[in-house]
């Protein structure tokens, strides 16, 4: 199912675009470079007061957007990181590393018909819902995509072959050798109301780690909910998700069957526009570990409190997954759009099985402890925004990312102190 290298792709995407380049005299290019300076501080992720680490950097991304013609366009975006290895505070140690990567690499052609808005892409792509919980990944891919002013979607077939950095780190086990089919359509029926409706299929070769055969279908109704610049007073999201089929973990096949629940609400009261309060719930089924999981493309992260900041929704220093959980959030904010933002956010979290299992990348243990109450998270995310103009010459802007879990019941006595993360971004764009 390696259906093309790494090597490969590039060479013969590379090669197309500089055909095309040459065989076209009106071809014109943008070209765009950000440089993020960041500091990185996370704490605990042993839930026992045993490891403390901090990490510094720069992180250099180039990007190039190529119009060939009416019909035919290109783009790369690319990276380069040097940074301090996690280095541990008590005792000292620690290195440096650097290394640079490939994150989009893509041609797209809109000459099959005259439909506006229509193209058919093949390469390296972000593919990104806005919610985070359904697909927010590069990934090698062919699809066709259509995006008009009341109606947009995709359909395609993709297959992650391999990170695309020159450190030569493999993909995770059960990341190989897994073919995606997906769709997805988002319709606008009524000013700003939209009904969103995703599908995605993906079948592992006798190769892959789990050998899946899971099918996902998703449901959604929302009005902006995600948009920083939505001029509704009440923006809502509801999203029903479900998934299906079998996998082998253990040598036998076994079924998998689960749903999920994405709830949304947020207010802006019209006498203090820059507020804006809400709260949301994440639910996703257990039925032992035959449940449900995410598509695997998923990052959870999103701009979900009204402001322009995108963030863990499930706590920047937990980082559950929709996986065998009960997460309920209450949030505010404040933001002027154009100068600065700052959200709050706390969070409640419980397991729907306690002997199913959880899952949290910001975690380094299992629970131990007898309860279901994972325990409770707090966000505090800042921004200031520097737009180009006389005094400034570049697009800027400073994030900071400020986050606490206390562990709860299901977490063993030795495994209950508080756990926390900070980060810092300065990212400036020319």
């Amino acid at each position: 199912m390696f259906w093309i290298t790494r090597s490969t792709s590039i060479i013969a995407l590379t090669f197309l675009c500089i055909t095309l380049a040459m065989h076209s005299s009106s071809t014109s290019a943008q070209f765009h470079l950000t440089l993020n300076p960041y500091y990185l501080y996370d704490h605990n992720r042993d839930l026992n007061d045993n490891n403390s680490t901090h990490e510094a950097g720069v992180i250099l991304k180039p990007e190039v957007d190529l119009n060939f013609n009416a019909n035919w366009r290109g783009y790369f975006y690319g990276y380069g990181i040097y940074a301090t290895s996690q280095e541990t505070i008590d005792d000292n140690s620690g290195g440096n590393e650097a290394y640079v990567g490939l994150r989009e690499l893509w041609l797209d052609w809109s000459g099959l018909t005259d439909y506006p808005g229509e193209s058919i892409r093949v390469g390296r792509e972000r593919l990104k819902d806005d919610d985070g919980v359904w697909t927010d990944s590069d990934i090698s891919l062919l699809r066709w995509r259509w995006d008009t002013t009341l109606w947009h979607g995709t359909a395609g077939v993709a297959q992650k072959i391999d990170d695309f950095e020159d450190d030569d780190s493999p993909l995770p086990k059960d990341e190989r050798d897994l073919l995606r089919f997906f769709a997805s359509q988002r319709l606008q029926y009524s000013y700003h109301n939209y009904i969103e409706m995703r599908a995605m299929y993906v079948r592992g070769d006798d190769q892959s780690l789990y050998q899946p055969r899971l099918s996902w279908l998703g449901l959604g109704l929302d009005n902006d909910y995600f948009s920083a610049t939505s001029d509704q007073a009440l923006n809502y999201r509801l999203a029903l998700l479900a998934v299906t089929g079998s996998d082998v973990p253990q040598r036998k096949r076994r079924d998998v069957n689960g749903w999920a629940a994405d709830v949304g609400l947020r207010w802006r009261p019209s006498s203090i526009p820059m507020l804006a309060v809400g709260a949301q719930y994440a639910f996703a089924s257990a039925d032992g570990d035959r449940g449900f999981r995410s598509t695997g493309l998923e990052s959870n992260r999103a701009r979900f409190t009204g402001t322009q900041a995108s963030f863990y929704r499930f706590n920047e220093a937990l980082r559950a997954e929709l996986y065998n959980l009960q997460a309920a959030a209450v949030y505010a904010s404040l933001s002027t759009h154009e100068h600065w933002d700052i959200s709050l956010v706390a969070q409640q979290f419980w397991l729907n099985d306690r002997d199913a299992g959880f899952r949290a990348a910001g975690l380094s243990i299992e629970p131990e402890g007898d309860g279901r109450q994972i325990g409770q998270g707090l966000d505090l995310v800042g921004s200031w925004y520097w737009d180009a103009g006389n005094r400034w010459p570049f697009e800027s802007y400073l994030r900071t990312r400020a986050s606490v879990f206390f562990p709860g019941d299901a977490f063993a006595d030795d495994q209950d102190s508080l756990r926390s993360r900070f980060s810092l971004d300065w990212v400036n764009k020319w």
